[in-house]
């Protein structure tokens, strides 16, 4: 009991020890709550767990649709978007950047030579490679070292990086303008953590966070977003191609490949 209650003394010193460390002399705290990076917008798309795949796609090929104006398209060659995946496990990660690069194939520009087409998967231990599909004897890979994968998408080679919360722990990728999360909320600390990926210092666009959700998950999204002060935008989901008469043959070709690909 004398031990007990000796322990118990040294817990109380130590939290009183902690919370004047983090006073000033008035004893004003300095402990500031949690919050999203200033600026950043919170968005949100609801649909249902099997269509959530080709909803991400339609995303990312919204973000990266070239503008039909001259000084906007100017504007995204100088500041190209660069966006991170996140999955909920490395398994599913390694799913999602199969089939999203089978369906993504040629809606990107990526360096040709390093086999990646725009797309790569960071894991937290990724030293083999994963065939994922093969054109023109060439073997295309969503899979490499993890090093490589880091140098290429710091060096802009590739433009879509998945992978997971773990694997990006401590590394610091510049230029990020948005931030997917697939079918993930989280804790706070976990949602801080992926949100501060976009608008580093020196970047010149705050960029946005998209969560692709189920309507299960929405419910804690909102309420996170309480927790951590901002407020998340629903947005209607990118509309899916119609097949119909009018279509012509390439849009009939990518929404077969979308179907073929990713349900």
């Amino acid at each position: 009991t004398e031990r007990a209650g000796s322990e118990d003394s040294v817990v109380k010193d130590v939290s009183a020890a902690a919370s004047n460390a983090l006073a000033d002399q008035n004893g004003n705290s300095f402990w500031q709550p949690l919050r999203v990076p200033a600026g950043s917008r919170h968005e949100f798309v609801e649909c249902e767990e099997r269509d959530s795949l080709a909803v991400l796609c339609r995303l990312l090929r919204e973000c990266y649709a070239t503008p039909k104006a001259n000084k906007e398209k100017e504007e995204m060659i100088r500041n190209p978007p660069r966006a991170i995946v996140y999955a909920s496990s490395a398994e599913k990660a390694i799913e999602v950047a199969s089939r999203l690069q089978n369906a993504l194939w040629n809606s990107f520009e990526g360096d040709a030579t390093a086999g990646l087409w725009g797309l790569s998967v960071l894991l937290p231990s990724a030293e083999e490679p994963l065939n994922s599909r093969t054109t023109d004897n060439k073997t295309l890979t969503v899979l490499e070292s993890s090093l490589r994968v880091m140098e290429m998408f710091r060096a802009n080679q590739t433009s879509v990086l998945v992978t997971t919360a773990s694997a990006t722990r401590g590394l610091d990728f510049p230029q990020v303008t948005h931030v997917f999360n697939l079918g993930i909320v989280g804790a706070p600390v976990d949602y801080l953590h992926r949100a501060g990926r976009i608008g580093r210092v020196g970047q010149s666009e705050r960029g946005a966070v998209v969560s692709v959700l189920g309507p299960a998950e929405v419910p804690q999204l909102l309420a996170l977003g309480e927790e951590l002060r901002f407020s998340p935008e629903q947005r209607e989901p990118p509309a899916a191609t119609n097949f119909s008469a009018e279509l012509d043959s390439d849009s009939a070709v990518q929404a077969l490949t979308d179907l073929f690909n990713l349900y």
